[in-house]
C-alpha cells in the first residue's frame, strides 16, 4: 500500500505548486510590458485565468485564505478582461504584479503592507 503524505508534506507540496503558478502568472503578464498585442495575447489571458483559478483552489485547500482572496480577484479580471484593454493601462499591469508579489510574500509567511487596500484596488479593476 502506498504511503499517504501527512498534512505538512501536502502543504509543502501545495506551496511549491503555488509558487510555480505565481511565477507562470508573472511570466504570462510579460505581454503587457512590451506595449503591443500579438496574436497570442488572447491565449495568454486565458492561461492567466487558468493559473489564477488553480491558485485560488490550491490556496483554499492548503489553508491560505489571503492568497485565495487575491487569486479570486485575479481570476475575475482575467476571465472578464480583454488583452487589448489590459495593455493600455500601465497602472493596471503594475497593480496585477503587486497582487502577485503579495501572494509571494504571503506564501513565504511575510506580511503584506496594506493588504486590504491592495485587495480593494484589485477589486476596482474593470476591463
Amino acid at each position: 500500500m502506498p504511503e499517504i503524505p501527512n498534512d505538512s508534506e501536502i502543504v509543502k507540496l501545495g506551496k511549491e505548486e503555488a509558487q510555480d503558478l505565481i511565477n507562470k502568472m508573472k511570466e504570462g503578464l510579460s505581454f503587457l510590458k512590451n506595449g503591443t498585442i500579438d496574436a497570442n495575447a488572447d491565449v495568454q489571458t486565458k492561461e492567466l485565468f487558468r493559473y489564477a483559478h488553480t491558485l485560488k483552489g490550491l490556496s483554499a485547500a492548503i489553508g491560505l485564505p489571503e492568497i485565495e482572496e487575491i487569486a479570486r480577484v485575479l481570476e475575475r479580471i482575467f476571465k472578464e478582461g480583454k488583452p487589448e484593454k489590459l495593455k493600455h493601462t500601465i497602472d493596471t499591469s503594475l497593480l496585477l504584479v503587486r497582487g502577485l508579489d503579495a501572494c509571494q510574500k504571503l506564501l513565504n509567511n511575510k506580511e503584506v503592507a496594506d493588504y486590504k487596500g491592495l485587495l480593494e484596488q484589485l477589486n476596482e479593476i474593470r476591463i
